[in-house]
């Protein structure tokens, strides 16, 4: 027989106290859930902002030694003479896109000889690679009669080196059309027309008989424009790093255009380029103060605070048996130790880049605040398509930055190997 006491139940009272300290105890481990998920979201969306800040920097310390290998210093940065490249229409100021601005991102132009090349020691055989040799039918004002491979490509845009032996004498010129060599030999590259005033359309300089010769080597000089392209999705945009090399890969009747552009990183949403100059003077780090592209005749000796002396080209008339390019070549000034023309605040002074970015998540978490823009160096502002900069969007943001030195800033001599 069971005892009173034994068959006693849970009260309703006791019931109630259990369920509730039940529910507290549920209510706390789901907060806590809840926080470690977001914070896991969060950290996410911070490591996608890292990830794609790393490979922009990546890359560009990748190409950016390069600028000015096998070519003079003076024509290893362009501030002024490409400007026909893919422009965002976000980017756009005055219907351009500027090399510098402290309301938006910058963009980067640099050129350099394709390395993709060899060349047998001995002078007899046949290059190979973005190297090729100019026929005895030399170069004209409309095209240049190269010795090639079957199946070499020559794209609309791209830039051609053409050096005589012992590289006295040398020419830059821009193919105008693609073509594709069909068979190996003599084969005709259909050129733009010559502009007095670019380094780069001056086959109305390749003169000398050495042209002529069946000596003179051709290179392919690599153009690299670095700019951030917004790319609408939806009611937002998606920012990219993305590089123009300045030739029609796709070959469409529009010529170079945004699908020829290479992707580079994803959710660049700031890119800003300061210089830093041979006498140490840092070009485009002061926030709110544009760099000041100024014109001179000659290097002079002076330097401007936050100022780059653009190459004045074509410059002095050359002396006998000169080429056209030596008076602003900067081959006759010493770099180590260097004469007072090499530290100035000219665009040959250049000795390395300073490169920050700033990534954002790619995609935002609209339960959350974020991060706001952040600003870097000279841009005071927030682009216009990125939204204000106290603006917390739900992105997740970074910043990265880094000085990537020149080595071929220093180079004092032409090259015809």
């Amino acid at each position: 027989m069971c005892s009173r006491s034994s068959a006693r139940g849970v009260t309703l009272v006791e019931l109630l106290v259990a369920m509730t300290i039940s529910s507290v105890v549920m209510v706390g481990i789901i907060a806590t859930v809840s926080s470690q998920q977001q914070a896991y979201a969060a950290g996410h969306r911070v490591r996608a902002a890292q990830a794609s800040a790393r490979n922009a920097l990546l890359t560009l310390e990748q190409l950016l030694p390069r600028a000015g290998y096998g070519m003079a210093p003076s024509l290893a940065f362009d501030f002024d003479r490409y400007t026909t490249g893919p422009c965002p229409a976000q980017l756009e100021s005055g219907g351009a896109c500027k090399r510098d601005r402290t309301d938006d991102s910058d963009e980067l132009v640099f050129y350099a000889r394709n390395a993709s090349y060899w060349l047998p020691p001995s002078g007899v055989g046949t290059p190979t690679g973005r190297t090729w040799t100019v026929t005895t039918a030399g170069v004209t004002t409309t095209q240049a009669n190269l010795s090639v491979r079957n199946g070499d490509k020559f794209r609309k845009g791209q830039i051609l080196q053409i050096i005589c032996e012992g590289a006295s004498q040398y020419v830059y010129v821009t193919v105008k059309t693609n073509t594709v060599a069909t068979a190996a030999g003599a084969w005709p590259v259909e050129l733009e027309t010559y502009v007095t005033a670019d380094p780069f359309r001056r086959q109305d300089a390749a003169t000398d008989d050495c042209f002529k010769a069946g000596t003179a080597r051709v290179y392919q000089i690599d153009r690299y424009r670095l700019h951030v392209r917004p790319v609408a999705v939806g009611d937002r945009f998606d920012p990219f790093l993305v590089l123009d090399h300045g030739v029609d890969v796709e070959g469409s009747s529009a010529g170079v255009d945004a699908d020829d552009e290479e992707f580079v990183a994803e959710g660049i949403e700031s890119f800003q380029v300061a210089y830093v100059l041979a006498n140490g003077q840092v070009v485009g780090a002061t926030p709110g103060t544009a760099i000041t592209f100024a014109t001179a005749a000659a290097p002079g000796s002076a330097t401007t605070t936050n100022t780059i002396t653009k190459l004045t080209f074509p410059g002095a008339a050359p002396e006998p048996d000169e080429s056209i390019y030596s008076p602003t070549s900067w081959y006759r000034y010493l770099a180590n130790p260097p004469d007072p023309e090499r530290l100035t605040d000219h665009q040959a002074n250049v000795r390395a880049v300073r490169i920050s970015v700033v990534a954002r998540s790619p995609d935002p978490d609209l339960t959350r605040a974020g991060t706001p823009p952040m600003l870097r160096l000279n841009q005071s502002t927030p682009a216009a398509w990125a939204g204000a900069a106290d603006a917390r969007d739900g992105y997740e943001r970074v910043a990265f930055e880094a000085t990537i030195p020149l080595p071929n800033m220093l180079s004092q001599g032409m090259v015809f190997f």
